[in-house]
């Protein structure tokens, strides 16, 4: 959860904005995501797949790819959350 967590906290600092990392940091999303998804300690083989795109789009400079790559992990997201929930009752 703490590797996933600092992968997205390196994203959004990747936008310079002191404004947006503070919020992003005040959302809290490391325990969110322990909350949402569990205690477990590996990524999902699709999502781990969509950081790695997500990087090496964001290394080409290819912006469209990025939006494609972010677009794509936060259905995954979604979807395994809400599979994560189902399963917990």
């Amino acid at each position: 959860a703490h590797t996933n967590a600092a992968f997205h906290e390196t994203l959004v600092g990747l936008a310079g904005s002191t404004a947006l990392l503070d919020a992003y940091r005040s959302l809290a999303l490391p325990g969110i995501l322990v909350r949402g998804l569990g205690e477990t300690t590996t990524l999902d083989a699709d999502l781990a797949e969509d950081h790695r795109a997500i990087a090496r789009a964001y290394e080409a400079g290819d912006l469209a790819a990025v939006r494609t790559a972010i677009l794509r992990h936060t259905e995954r997201t979604k979807a395994a959350h809400a599979a994560a929930s189902a399963a917990s009752g």
